[in-house]
């Protein structure tokens, strides 16, 4: 169908443009991290006798992965949200009139969306009740699908934070000149300063040639996503999304097909 006379196409076209949108954010991201500059810093605390070992970005994510990252999250919560205001139209058969409370649903666990669903004055209330079964079964919610859930999450609009941050990992130690005797390796972000302390050792230590720090991009909060690799999750979501259009499209077919028969 042509733009025109297909109820699904602005779905179907977000949905399917995300992929390659996640494919190009994960080529900016990995550029990036290659690219990403750290400074090492060591401190000695003569009250604790140990040495700190600390990493401050230099080079910190491009406005440009953080605008992209948002648009896209936005992008794949407007396809969902489109799918299910094209099915409630033509299940409904009000043609291009409008739907106003026909929301892709989102909540915090399977009773709370039960009941958004069948509330007579809800948000949900003009999703025929057809399609509630269906769209139950996709578990937005954090506990069922967790994946699916953070869409909600990161795609709020009363959402203010940074949706990026930068995490440091440590894969490796190199040890040179001895053994390292830790008193701390639990990291510690400092914002004030784009510092991350990795460790503290025991005494005055040195010698850390062949320490290798990995940086990538990550989620800055969102519940299950928090910490979580950004391209590939997003790559993830993009799929995702896309195949519960897709399911909708097939949906709504099968309810119409079901009362001509």
């Amino acid at each position: 169908m042509s733009r025109h006379t297909d109820p699904f196409y602005s779905a179907k076209l977000l949905a399917r443009l995300a992929r390659p949108d996640a494919e190009d954010f994960n080529t900016a991201c990995q550029a990036f991290a290659n690219k990403c500059k750290l400074q090492m810093i060591e401190d000695y605390d003569q009250h604790l006798n140990q040495t700190i070992v600390r990493f401050r970005v230099i080079s910190d994510i491009p406005d440009r992965l953080e605008r992209d990252a948002t648009r896209l999250v936005n992008e794949l919560r407007s396809a969902l949200d489109k799918s299910v205001n094209a099915a409630s139209k033509i299940i409904k058969g009000v043609g291009s009139g409008k739907l106003k409370y026909t929301h892709f649903p989102f909540g915090s666990n399977m009773n709370e969306l039960e009941r958004q669903l069948s509330a007579e004055r809800g948000l949900l209330r003009d999703i025929p009740k057809e399609l509630h079964e269906h769209l139950l079964s996709l578990k937005p919610y954090i506990g069922g699908n967790d994946t699916l859930a953070a869409v909600g999450k990161l795609s709020n609009p009363a959402k203010h934070e940074n949706l990026l941050a930068l995490h440091l990992r440590l894969p490796s130690i190199g040890i040179n000149g001895g053994d390292w005797h830790f008193a701390q390796i639990r990291p510690i972000w400092n914002e004030a300063k784009d510092e991350c302390e990795l460790f503290r050792l025991k005494g005055i230590q040195q010698s850390y040639h062949g320490l290798r720090i990995r940086s990538t991009v990550t989620f800055n909060d969102a519940e299950s996503l928090a910490g979580k690799e950004v391209a590939p999750t997003l790559f993830e979501l993009a799929r995702m999304v896309e195949e519960i259009v897709l399911g909708l499209e097939a949906k709504t077919a099968s309810i119409i097909q079901g009362r001509k028969a």
